[in-house]
């Protein structure tokens, strides 16, 4: 003898089955696995072209964006180097950083050379240099600081951050 089961409890059994399936995961879900953490950094990490930097914020003494370069061994330094020209470039010193481990480093310097090829003198907050996990030789992150300088034509350098994607680290052995 066959049992009637009542629509209330057909309805409970349903939601039942459908709480305990996994959800759909559409291109939206996709694409926030990817966030690191939102901010604005990270979203123009995203935008940068391979092998890229870019200069934050973007003002007449520094270059705008350029070429990323990093360097281990003898010493630990990330540069954004401008590629259209001169000697334009924004170095960040740090004491060691891990690019397959990645994490937070101190930075010991911050040197800034202006459009004409002349260093800036920058002072204020050195700030570190926030490394992705990733892949040996290559570099993906920012350095984060609040720094401000003057231009040997009297222009004011402001450097709040430099953003590398996928800069090619080079190691430096001694003799």
């Amino acid at each position: 003898m066959r049992r009637a089961v009542r629509p209330a409890a057909r309805l409970a059994l349903i939601f039942a089955v459908l709480a305990a399936c996994a959800p759909v995961r559409n291109e939206a879900d996709e694409a926030d696995d990817d966030v690191v953490d939102g901010t604005h950094l990270e979203t123009l990490w995203r935008s940068l072209e391979s092998g890229t930097c870019a200069v934050v914020p973007e003002g007449d003494v520094l270059l705008a964006t350029g070429a990323a370069t990093g360097t281990t061994g003898l010493w630990y330094d990330v540069a954004c180097v401008w590629t259209g020209g001169n000697a334009s470039s924004v170095t960040v010193v740090v004491d060691y950083f891990d690019e397959r481990a990645g994490g937070d480093f101190e930075a010991s310097d911050v040197r800034a050379v202006d459009a004409g090829g002349r260093l800036v003198t920058m002072e204020g907050d050195l700030g570190s240099l926030h490394v992705l996990p990733g892949e040996t030789w290559t570099l993906n992150g920012w350095w984060e600081g609040d720094l401000v300088g003057t231009d040997a034509a009297g222009g004011t350098a402001l450097l709040e951050a430099v953003v590398f994607k996928d800069s090619a680290v080079e190691s430096v052995v001694g003799r």
